[in-house]
């Protein structure tokens, strides 16, 4: 939790308090989502010169304050409190961090009629994304509540064939899916989001560390990573650019939904998208199950063959 009081004079009730005087970084908490980051960006957005922060940062005897006592806290001093979450949320409200930059048609296997495929570029750190778009009858508006897959890239899955995860199939899955929605939809494709956000290589490496024993969140454990590292504040920005703003959402993931909904995005169904399981992958749809709390009813756990 942050709080920020420009300039303020704490005087004796500052016990705890670290006051931060550093240089921003380029993108701010949209790149570094870490409470400097948040709390310059605070300063930033009320128009304040020059940064100084408070930030609830230990109790006597260095012991790392909690969240009760950071809200205490901000109480006393009638602070603001916010999540560096909220300071994300409001930035992209207010923003445009994506641009779009070229467009075409692109038949598909997937649809009786060709696909729009838009391109989109992030202004923060010039990643391209994808969204692949199906209008009700080729060219007429998307209907009230379109249907949405919010796909992370997935070189291994998608593209390679890979038995390790289900990402291929349920990219394969929802364009299916979406070309035969009578509301039409979309399949937004995020990247730079390999392996849940650790990126390519370390994915590789996770693969190692799950040969021998580890499960996928215990494999980005090992490696000092979160067991999810994505934000999906570009594929809102993309969504509004496509004139979205309420849909129906194809996930097993009830984290997505929360994150569109944090975001403004008004998600009137979340439809399960499970593929099967087999020999390669049953453990690891178990784990997402139990650890990350995906919509997995069904999957059992099977020793590979």
């Amino acid at each position: 939790m942050v709080a920020v009081a420009p300039h303020a004079d704490v005087g004796p009730v500052a016990q705890g308090i670290e006051v931060v005087r550093a240089a921003p970084r380029t993108g701010g908490v949209l790149l570094v989502p870490e409470p400097v980051e948040a709390a310059h960006d605070l300063v930033a957005a009320a128009g304040v010169a020059g940064p100084a922060v408070l930030r609830a940062a230990a109790l006597p005897g260095g012991v790392l304050a909690r969240a009760g006592e950071a809200r205490a806290f901000a109480a006393r001093l009638g602070l603001p409190r916010l999540s560096i979450q909220d300071v994300v949320a409001h930035r992209l409200a207010t923003e445009t961090i994506v641009e779009e930059v070229a467009s075409a048609q692109l038949p598909s296997l997937y649809s009786d009629q060709p696909l729009e495929v838009h391109a989109f570029r992030g202004l923060l750190d010039g990643t391209e994304h994808l969204a692949l778009v199906r209008r009700p009858g080729g060219l007429g508006p998307f209907g009230p509540e379109p249907l949405v897959r919010l796909h992370s890239e997935c070189l291994t899955g998608d593209a390679l064939g890979s038995l390790r995860c289900d990402c291929g199939d349920q990219l394969r899955g929802a364009l299916k899916q979406i070309g035969e929605d009578p509301q039409g939809g979309v399949v937004v494709y995020l990247r730079g989001q390999e392996g849940r956000g650790i990126g390519l290589a370390n994915k590789i490496r996770a693969y190692a560390l799950q040969e021998r024993g580890l499960d996928t969140v215990e494999a980005n454990a090992e490696l000092g990573f979160p067991a999810d590292m994505r934000d999906y504040g570009i594929a809102v920005q993309i969504l509004a650019a496509l004139g979205i703003a309420r849909l129906r959402l194809l996930s097993n993931n009830p984290r997505k939904r929360s994150a569109l909904e944090r975001y403004g995005v008004a998600v009137a169904e979340r439809r399960a998208l499970r593929i099967g399981p087999n020999p390669h992958n049953a453990t690891y749809l178990e784990t997402k199950r139990i650890k990350l709390g995906h919509d997995l009813a069904g999957v059992k756990a099977v020793s590979e063959q």
